[in-house]
């Protein structure tokens, strides 16, 4: 048997909002978008002690996976109007 469907973990470039990403690749996937953050403070906000980051949807082993469309919707939710 042979699959050849993309795997949902993505190991390198873009599989969409319906991907898992990691640490790492969720602060890419959010600069791809326009969201100006660097993986260090992406992954400052995500560590537990801080909690400011978005909910991580699985785990694998030690490591948080983010769904591309919670990254969004976390990142929409900090953005505030020009004078807010």
């Amino acid at each position: 048997m042979n699959d050849t469907s993309p795997p949902r973990y993505p190991y390198q470039g873009d599989l969409g909002d319906q991907a898992y990403y990691t640490t790492e690749q969720a602060a890419q996937f959010l600069r791809d978008r326009g969201f100006p953050i660097s993986t260090r403070y992406f992954g400052v906000l995500t560590a537990p002690s801080v909690g400011s980051g978005p909910k991580p949807d699985r785990r694998f082993g030690r490591r948080n996976l983010y769904l591309g469309s919670t990254l969004i919707a976390w990142a929409q939710g900090r953005c505030q109007k020009d004078g807010a």
